[in-house]
């Protein structure tokens, strides 16, 4: 039998080649390189193959050149040739492999990687990072299917050697610990193989991880000795003469001001035992990194500090940035990503007694304030700029935000909500790391630590926060974990029963205690789940009652915000209600009472949450809830990642390899408008968030399977959109081709194109030709000198010298609708049926007078319409058709709702046969739209953009059509309209995405984690309020919660 040698991940340009291939014949006969692997992906032929497999010779390649065969449809060749293929897997490094490539070839290599232009890289390779301060990339390859190569593995099995205790660490040693990612990992490695380290230590409680146990066997294949030692925290002292610098800067604000001191545990792997250390420490160890980092010295590491509610967080980021941008010539600056808008203003307001160097741009901004505000930035003014992640995110180019200028550190503040996934989830959050790692790369000349704070991370345990924001945001970060205890704030959960009406029961007992507030002389906080909530417990109350409170809720008007802010400030008022908005970072120092409507989803955010309160040093304070058992129905709902659904993700990779096909090419832009049908009538931004979510899913389970180890699908969100669609008036074309604007508009479709495609009845008349918009170009060729979201405002506002827009420019959306059967009248005919049947089952389900969940709806679907092909077919046209009929409900004030959703169990029941109208409207409509396309299977439809459709799609009767057209199964819709930001899109591996949507008993390994870990907090928080008696044995529970020592109470 023939043989054929597949090396993969063998770097033949670093020696090893002789060995290896010794006695063998290359397939191909190119160079191992970029260029030559590209020579022959343009030239390889079947008969080259053929006569290369006729030798008696064993033969070798390169697994970038069997992919090459296969991408070209040759991999056959090879199996039905009875040839014997061999792979070579050097898996020595940890979930990566050494790309095989000359060191002049990595830069390049990485480029085309991040092209969006397909390319060879991209065939060969599903990621690839360049490692910093080395031209050496590693990567992950696309995979071909193993079933068919017979696998050799270097290292096969995971053996540990035997290993030293030292107690003292020596400067020779270099340190490793279950906090490294991968990338840091993989460089000891390499330097280990080239002979470069000579000692390791390993800190003792690492040792289980399965990441640093398969390290220790790769590593203890090379001359390298291998010693375990505890993990005490280190810390030096700070020189006198930077502690007074420090110092000098903090007694701006305050001249009595002096560093505290906070405990932190030891090892809190091991034991609750705890340490001093001081602010400044943390400052100066800051600072240091910063230094190292402009001087490229590897010492320089990420910082994790979690410290209680009071410690003054803050004052330890706000100051290591003043003193670099006061320090370093030329000014660095500092970023400090802050997840909510009052916290930013609050930080701005509080560091301007330090220093006029910092600004924020949030929506509390006019567009020309945050002009000025980045202005200043990009001039060297400031060098301090509070962000939110969506912001950042939304800049791909730094530039557009602090010019030429280098960054010198960034901040996460608030760092538990990069990987909070419930009420708070913020999908962009989950996507910074990938955006500081760019940053960080070699190529792009930013050089800077990252630096993380919170009050409430968890660090072991089912749910360990600490490693997931380490993890998400490739941090290689010193850990500072605070004790998490307040004694001075005590407990009082007050267990009530229901009688008769739990609601009215409790809004009673809530309002009376507001009232008892309003007439006390102390501040208190009432936290409430919902806006809804408060808005009832308002119209309680009385009306001089009223005058002592504060309202402060997500969508809270900036003004009374801000008024909410200063009064109890001032003490004008000592009572406010409010949402989670009301929270982290937001500093009033007297509160001495946090009230809670009912528990919160979690314990963490609980703690987060009562933190609020007794922030002056020696204050007691109260935490307090009158709590029914019902109270729960309100955590119970599921929100952020976990409220996704698996069928949802199934019809998501559905569409990604639908536009895949449609392109032809894996790398392509779209927008979230050609996913709405799948999300039903939701608003826009919560579409584009909820795929943010899934793309973020997807990449989570095939992380989560070691087996598969790369990601078939990438998915960069973009926060602007580069084109728009224009119906240009007759009557100003001539007009418009005077001005040097017209180059930016390029003809899309005719009047007679419009009128060919309506194919209707009636005479439509177009009052002129849609053109195509490049808006990123008439921007960055005329207007670079604002941002770009200014210039679409002053676009759309018709504030451009020489355009005259607003009666001649009208903005459009171009919405293409494809049959996927022979025609439209078949379409028509076999739509209005399943309607009709559609109509029967929910009438059935009207019938029972009971509620109902999607699923049941969608097994009752998926049994009586022959088109619908599968269970979760059936749930994803349920959901939707519910969606779609509580959102858009009849016109007709006076007619009932059809349908009742109960969020607190997730639950829906039909009330009136209202839904029959909706439902028999969209079958109209059907009927009229296609009523003159014969045997035609593609029609365009142009829709005017009004401010209804840029807030929801469905707003539009012809898009709900086209949603319940491709849910069906019947039709596919495409909108193009530069209405919602669109992204960029590569799909890597297409099989492996049509493997999940062929498996009919999908379930994602992500979302099923994140249910357990919902529900899992859900009794935790009912250990809390109903288990635990005392003060001190409450928080002992919060402790070991944070801890990771939960598995005890979970089997109680």
């Amino acid at each position: 039998m023939k043989r054929l040698l597949v090396f993969k991940g063998y770097n033949f340009q670093k020696g090893y080649k002789d060995k290896l291939i010794e006695n063998c014949l290359p397939l191909f006969d190119n160079e191992k390189t970029l260029d030559g692997l590209t020579d022959l992906m343009n030239n390889i032929s079947l008969n080259d193959l053929f006569a290369k497999i006729t030798t008696e010779s064993v033969l070798y390649c390169l697994y970038e050149e069997l992919i090459i065969i296969d991408s070209k449809q040759l991999l056959g060749v090879l199996t039905q040739s009875s040839v014997q293929i061999d792979l070579m897997d050097n898996n020595y490094f940890i979930n990566s492999y050494l790309m095989n490539f000359e060191e002049k070839d990595t830069e390049v290599l990485v480029k085309h990687f991040e092209s969006k232009q397909d390319n060879l890289v991209q065939v060969l390779y599903s990621d690839i990072k360049l490692l910093d301060g080395i031209d050496i990339a590693f990567g992950k390859y696309n995979a071909l299917d193993l079933e068919r190569f017979n696998l050799i593995q270097q290292y096969d099995s995971i053996n540990i050697p035997d290993i030293d205790v030292v107690e003292k660490v020596s400067n020779d040693m270099i340190m490793v610990t279950d906090k490294d990612p991968e990338g840091n990992l993989n460089r000891l490695l390499l330097r280990a193989k080239l002979n470069e380290i000579s000692k390791v230590c390993i800190i003792s409680h690492s040792i289980n991880s399965q990441m640093i146990r398969l390290f220790l066997s790769k590593i203890s294949t090379c001359n390298v000795k291998i010693l375990q030692t505890k993990a005490e925290v280190h810390y030096k002292e700070v020189p006198q003469n930077r502690l007074f610098e420090y110092e000098s800067i903090l007694k701006r604000k305050d001249e009595n001001f002096k560093f505290k001191m906070f405990d932190i545990y030891s090892d809190p792997y091991e034991s609750k035992e705890m340490k001093k250390i001081c602010q400044s420490q943390i400052i100066h160890e800051i600072i240091q990194n910063v230094e190292y980092a402009q001087s490229q010295d590897n010492r320089m590491r990420d910082t994790f500090v979690t410290a209680p509610t009071g410690t003054g967080k803050s004052v330890m980021f706000q100051i290591p940035a003043i003193y670099i941008t006061e320090t370093f010539k030329p000014q660095l600056v500092t970023i400090v990503l802050s997840p909510l808008i009052g916290l930013m203003n609050d930080q701005v307001e509080q560091i301007s007694s330090m220093t006029d160097k910092a600004v924020t741009i949030n929506s509390d901004y006019t567009p020309d304030e945050k002009k000025e505000a980045l202005d200043r930035i990009k001039e060297g003014d400031c060098s301090i700029l509070y962000l939110s992640p969506e912001t950042l995110l939304s800049n791909q180019d730094i530039t557009n935000l602090i010019g030429e200028r280098k960054i010198g550190l960034v901040v996460v503040d608030e760092a538990h909500t990069v990987v909070t996934w419930g009420k708070s989830f913020r999908p962009d959050y989950w996507y910074l790391g990938e955006y500081l790692y760019r940053l960080r790369s070699n190529y792009d000349n930013h050089r800077f630590p990252v630096v993380t704070f919170t009050a409430t991370a968890t660090i072991n345990g089912t749910e360990n926060m600490h490693q997931d924001i380490i993890d998400s945001l490739n941090m290689t970060a010193t850990s500072y974990i605070g004790s998490i205890k307040r004694p001075e704030i005590k407990f009082e959960h007050r267990i009530k029963e229901k009688a008769l009406d739990y609601k009215g029961e409790k809004d009673e007992i809530v309002c009376n205690e507001i009232l008892n507030y309003t007439n006390q002389n102390y501040k208190t906080l009432c936290y409430f789940p919902y806006k809804s909530h408060i808005n009832n417990i308002m119209r309680l109350l009385p009306k001089e009652a009223k005058k002592t409170v504060g309202i402060y809720t997500g969508s809270t008007n900036k003004l009374e915000k801000e008024a909410t802010l200063s009064s109890i400030h001032r003490g004008n008022i000592n009572v406010v209600l409010a949402t989670k908005a009301f929270g982290m970072g937001i500093d009033i120092k007297d509160i001495s009472q946090v009230y809670h409507y009912a528990p919160t989803g979690t314990v963490a955010d609980y703690v987060q949450e009562i933190g609020r309160a007794a922030r002056i040093h020696g204050m007691a304070a109260n935490a307090c809830t009158d709590y029914f058992r019902e109270d729960f129905g309100h955590i119970n709902r599921l929100h952020g990642m976990s409220s996704i659904r698996n069928h949802e993700i199934v019809a998501v990779i559905k569409k990604v390899l639908e536009l895949f096909e449609q392109n032809k090419t894996r790398n392509f832009l779209t927008n979230p408008e050609n996913f709405a049908y799948i999300f039903g009538a939701s608003r826009n931004e919560d579409i584009n968030n909820r795929l943010k979510t899934i793309f973020l899913i997807i990449k989570k389970d095939f992380e989560r399977d070691h087996t598969i180890n790369y990601n078939p699908l990438i998915f960069k969100p973009r926060s602007m959109f580069t084109k728009g669609y224009f119906l240009i008036k007759d009557d100003y074309i001539d007009t418009l081709r005077k001005t040097k604007f017209m180059k930016y508009f390029k003809l899309h479709m005719t009047k007679d194109d419009l009128r060919h495609q309506e194919r209707n009845n009636t005479d439509v008349t177009y009052e002129g030709d849609v053109y195509e918009l490049d808006f990123k170009k008439i921007w960055e060729e005329n207007f670079s000198d604002i941002s770009f979201g200014e210039f679409k405002r002053k676009f759309y506002l018709d504030d451009i010298n020489g355009l005259e827009r607003a009666e001649n420019i009208l903005p459009k959306l171009v919405m293409q609708i494809k049959s996927k059967e022979s025609s439209f009248s078949e379409v028509v005919a076999l739509f209005s049926n399943d309607i009709e049947i559609l109509i029967d089952t929910l009438n059935s389900f009207k019938k029972s007078k009971k509620y109902f969940r999607v699923e049941e709806l969608g097994e009752a679907i998926y049994k009586s319409i022959e088109k619908v092909a599968s269970q979760y077919e059936g749930e994803l046209i349920a959901q939707n058709v519910l969606n779609l009929l509580i959102e858009n409900p009849q016109k007709n004030i006076q007619a009932p709702k059809s349908i009742i959703v109960n969020n607190t169990i997730g639950m829906y029941k039909i009330e009136s046969s209202t839904f029959e109208r909706q439902l028999k409207e969209i079958s109209r409509i059907a009927k009229s739209f296609f009523k003159m396309s014969g045997e035609s299977n593609s029609k365009i439809k142009l829709i005017s953009s009004d401010r209804e459709l840029i807030n929801k799609m469905s707003s539009n009767k012809y898009i709900r059509m086209s949603m319940m057209l491709e849910f069906f199964g019947y039709a596919t819709f495409k909108i193009t309209s530069g209405i919602l930001p669109e992204f960029f899109m590569r799909v890597n591996n297409p099989s492996a995405l049509r493997k999940i949507i062929s498996n009919e008993n999908y379930k994602s390994r992500t979302v099923t984690a994140i249910h357990e870990r919902h529900h899992e907090n859900v009794k935790l928080m009912k250990y809390l309020f109903e288990k635990v008696d005392t003060d001190n044995a409450k928080w002992d529970f919060i402790e070991d919660y944070f801890l990771g020592f939960t598995e005890k109470y979970l089997v109680e």
